[in-house]
């Protein structure tokens, strides 16, 4: 990420192609409420995130991670889509409600899900 995106950039999210294989979206062969019953778990295992919303049909949770100092608010949105070959993919988005950067922020809040998520969801 360049010094410019730190200051210009207030939203992040998994990407196929991200350089950065832990910003690939994540793939599992699970039951959908079992992947979203792990990222519910993750999220609580975040200080300052919580769950605002979670749309089991719709296979989304949104989820808020507030800053300590400023309390700044960031949302992340969980989206796993069902393929046809019976996987389920999992994308992030991450995003400042203020400010047009975040010094990557948006980045590692993608990061951290993802790292709870790899040691619960296999």
């Amino acid at each position: 990420m360049s010094l410019l995106d730190w200051i210009s950039k207030n939203t992040y999210e998994t990407k196929p192609d991200a350089a950065e294989p832990e910003l690939r979206p994540r793939t599992y062969r699970k039951p959908m409420n079992e992947v979203l019953a792990a990222v519910q778990v993750a999220v609580a295992a975040i200080p300052r995130w919580k769950v605002v919303e979670t749309d089991a049909q719709g296979g989304k949770v949104h989820a808020t991670r507030t800053t300590g100092l400023w309390r700044f608010t960031d949302d992340i949105y969980v989206t796993v889509i069902s393929g046809a070959d019976g996987t389920l993919t999992l994308n992030v988005h991450s995003k400042s409600r203020v400010g047009k950067g975040d010094f990557g922020q948006n980045r590692r809040n993608i990061l951290e899900l993802m790292k709870q998520l790899d040691a619960r969801v296999k």
